[in-house]
């Protein structure tokens, strides 16, 4: 059925007059009778009586207006969700985030989308990025925070920002004045790591194999804080992803240079492959992309 041709019918029926309708609807009445008995050939049926006073709809009329009426506002409405959802006055978008690297970058990203989206509502999914590809596969979120590479037989990403892991050390240890470390220095250093469902320690396990050894690992946390407090006490050194040094009290922890292999830990948004990425999730992306490539980052 031609919604134009219905919008039409259902004009004439308000107006009870062909001539006024076709002046609302800037038509000529020829165009405008087209419509309507266009509109009556397809459903088979008269759908008005015409006479010296006007024109009303016959009892199939009736049904017809009443349920044009209905679709029309229907599609009215759709078309203003989908303004609304263009214009990012309204929408939801859930969001992975690996919980060390969010507190370490995502803040400032956090506070400058709700500035500029407020009517969207956000919520924030903290995971390793192993779990991470599960909940986007799943459904349970629509953007996550990936190592890369990322599959792209699984997913569609965008690369948003990359940097070398670097080694944690108390102010105090013998590595505190060290530019770099060479990884088989550490061959006999108790070492602190991220918990398993992160990337990170499985690079750093196939990193120690390649220079001959095993890391002799005594501790394992997903939160910045308590890394923070191992590598103060002197429980071990940590090697963590370099953005997450900026938590740090640098008169408690410092960084020191990992070389000899050197760790790169690049980080990509991604989402389901061939998924239609909401506009909210689109908006999300090059706001994080936009705040995670300025010089002060």
């Amino acid at each position: 059925m031609d919604l134009k041709a219905l919008r039409y019918f259902v004009e004439v029926v308000r107006q009870k007059n062909f001539t006024r309708a076709a002046e609302i609807l800037h038509v000529t009445q020829p165009t405008l009778s087209k419509m309507i008995r266009q509109l009556e050939d397809e459903l088979q049926s008269e759908l008005l009586v015409r006479g010296s006073r006007g024109v009303w709809p016959t009892d199939i009329g009736k049904i017809v207006h009443e349920r044009g009426c209905s679709i029309l506002e229907q599609v009215r409405s759709t078309r203003d969700e989908i303004a609304e959802l263009k214009g990012l006055t309204r929408g939801a978008l859930k969001v992975g985030l690996t919980p060390m690297v969010s507190s370490a970058l995502f803040t400032g990203v956090l506070r400058t989308f709700r500035e500029r989206y407020p009517h969207i509502a956000l919520t924030v999914v903290e995971c390793g990025s192993k779990r991470m590809a599960q909940a986007l596969l799943n459904g349970e979120i629509e953007l996550g925070m990936i190592v890369e590479p990322v599959d792209a037989g699984l997913f569609d990403s965008r690369h948003v920002f990359g940097g070398e892991a670097a080694v944690a050390v108390s102010p105090h240890s013998r590595w505190a004045g060290r530019e770099s470390i060479a990884l088989a220095e550490l061959k006999d250093e108790s070492l602190l790591l991220p918990t398993d469902d992160f990337m990170l320690p499985d690079m750093i396990r196939s990193r120690c194999r390649e220079v001959g050894f095993t890391p002799k690992e005594v501790g394992h946390s997903s939160q910045w804080d308590l890394f923070q407090t191992m590598v103060e006490t002197g429980m071990g050194v940590a090697i963590l992803q370099r953005e997450v040094f900026r938590l740090f009290d640098p008169a408690k922890v410092v960084p020191v240079r990992l070389t000899a292999p050197s760790i790169q830990v690049n980080m990509s948004l991604a989402w389901r492959r061939g998924g239609y990425p909401s506009f909210a999730a689109r908006a999300w992306t090059d706001v994080s992309a936009e705040a995670l490539s300025r010089p002060d980052f």
